[in-house]
């Protein structure tokens, strides 16, 4: 019961995080700092996760990374619209929806051959890192380059 009660918790300050990430998102008009924050709030969740034995600070690890995903998913889908139209901008969407399933098959792939090598999971939760990480300085990048072009922030 406890369990259960732990992971309803979570689902709803997920839900809270996505709802307030893109509420936010769309009062400020910034999409950029909305992707990449949370994907390196889920990067510092990997890395507590991965680090720690103590169920307490898996616990927050656990969270900062399912409050980190859910938070992207109100704001991501914005990005392509932003630098893309017509044809190219649904081609864009797809593109972003073809990295997102096969990052839903590949995460818990690798995280089963992590644990089949180490014998834990704690190393392959490591290595999550890197690609929220990646996910943080593309945001970034793609913010630069709009600020140089004369792009704003706002849709």
């Amino acid at each position: 019961t406890r369990v259960g009660f732990v992971v309803a918790f979570l689902g709803i300050i997920n839900a809270m995080a996505m709802l307030l990430n893109g509420a936010h998102s769309d009062r400020t008009g910034e999409r950029h700092y909305h992707v990449g924050l949370p994907c390196g709030l889920t990067a510092a969740g990997f890395v507590m996760a991965g680090l720690s034995n103590r169920p307490a600070i898996l616990l927050v690890g656990f969270a900062l990374i399912g409050i980190g995903t859910c938070a992207v998913n109100a704001v991501v889908w914005s990005i392509p619209t932003q630098f893309l139209c017509g044809r190219s901008a649904a081609a864009g969407i797809a593109a972003v929806n073809m990295i997102a399933i096969l990052g839903g098959f590949l995460g818990p792939y690798w995280m089963g051959l992590a644990a089949d090598f180490t014998g834990d999971y704690q190393r392959g939760l490591l290595t999550l890192v890197v690609p929220s990480l990646i996910a943080t300085l593309i945001m970034i990048g793609i913010r630069r380059d709009a600020l140089r072009r004369g792009a704003t922030a706002a849709p």
